[in-house]
């Protein structure tokens, strides 16, 4: 009997003494990860949360911008090595942030801070340029406009090259007459989100994303759009069959009368989802659009794929296949009212639910990162 209380007693050190080595371990790699990786100089009392202690920081990045965008042009400052570098420290601080769960100071910074001091030291510029400049500091990104019309239009050659062109030769192989008459068919022709036409078009919108190209104009990204629709309806056209032919074969086969009830089935996908994973443990906004430093956080954390397969087990090609069913939905209600942009996010997520649009778009524009090429090949080969 004493022997099993000594075993006990023994046990009980032996756990006490490996939770007290947990803790330590993880702060000394805490804050070993914050030596390495952490360039600005925030204080020791950056816990606190409190905006005023970092109102040194600020002042002297707001001091750096000053300097680095005197006498430039929107493109010259883009360009600029001082630029470039000054971005970065901002991306490096909000990541610091982040890493330390201050949120309320990522948000002051990435709403008030960056937009303030463009407003005020970019006063020179057209509200199109202060935008551009804005953007480019949340996105990390040194894209001019022609770089961006140059990785549009790559991605537009692409797009031909590798569904467009294919999809037209092999049009002679499918039965018109079945298209038309047999639902189960239609689907498989039409919808199937592996192999055939609507999903291979449409998921280019954002797929788009990949290039590089980053934040995308309001304009830039109606052409886009817009080309993608004329691609989809030459393709419809070389079947003799139109837009108002698609879209009742589509109500046909979800057995539904009105883009209301498309509406409604995304819903219940995002309903399943969340019923079945509890997706308020992904890492993803639920009451607004992810941003692209959470982006940045959760894939080089890699929580978003460990927190997604934890839960998935033997069910993760099920879980791909709901989210891209969702996928599908959006796209074909984005293409059905495109007269009212539901192609624009926030758009189409007030649309969606006013209340849950926000975290269903966030599922379905992240999911193009899991399980997913995260940059594409511009120019893939032939056949």
């Amino acid at each position: 009997m004493f022997r099993i209380k000594e075993i006990i007693f023994a046990w009980i050190i032996w756990l006490i003494l490996w939770w007290i080595w947990v803790y330590y371990w993880y702060n000394s790699w805490e804050n070993l990860y914050n030596k390495e990786v952490i360039k600005s100089n925030i204080q020791s009392d950056v816990s606190s949360g409190n905006i005023e202690k970092y109102s040194d920081t600020l002042s002297k990045l707001e001091k750096q911008f000053k300097t680095i965008s005197n006498w430039k042009t929107y493109e010259q400052l883009i360009k600029s090595n001082d630029y470039q570098n000054w971005v970065k420290n901002i991306a490096t601080l909000i990541d610091n942030l982040k890493f330390k769960w201050k949120q309320n100071i990522v948000n002051y910074i990435y709403y008030n801070f960056i937009s303030d001091v463009v407003l005020k030291y970019l006063n020179n510029y057209s509200d199109f340029d202060k935008d551009l400049v804005i953007q480019s500091i949340r996105r990390i990104d040194f894209n001019t406009m022609t770089n961006k019309n140059y990785y549009t239009q790559l991605m537009k050659d692409y797009v031909d090259e590798k569904y467009y062109k294919p999809i037209l030769a092999n049009l002679d192989q499918i039965d018109k007459k079945k298209l038309d008459t047999n639902i189960q068919y239609f689907a498989k022709i039409m919808l199937n989100v592996q192999n055939w036409i609507f999903y291979r078009i449409f998921k280019n919108r954002y797929d788009w994303n990949k290039t590089g190209i980053w934040f995308k104009p309001e304009f830039l990204e109606n052409q886009f759009v817009d080309f993608l629709c004329q691609r989809f309806e030459q393709i419809l056209w070389k079947l003799w069959y139109n837009k108002e032919w698609f879209r009742k074969k589509v109500f046909q086969y979800y057995n539904i009368d009105s883009l209301e009830w498309l509406r409604n089935l995304i819903e219940k996908d995002f309903e399943d989802l969340n019923k079945t994973y509890n997706l308020k443990k992904l890492w993803i906004p639920i009451d607004r659009f992810f941003r692209m430093d959470e982006r940045r956080f959760l894939f080089n954390q890699d929580w978003l794929h460990k927190s997604v397969y934890k839960k998935l087990w033997n069910r993760k090609e099920w879980f791909k296949d709901k989210v891209k069913q969702l996928r599908l939905k959006m796209y074909l209600l984005s293409y059905f009212w495109k007269d009212i942009n539901l192609f624009n996010s926030r758009v189409r997520a007030n649309y969606i639910n006013s209340k849950w649009g926000f975290w269903i778009q966030n599922i379905f524009r992240v999911w193009r990162y899991v399980d997913e090429v995260m940059k594409l090949n511009l120019k893939p080969k032939k056949g």
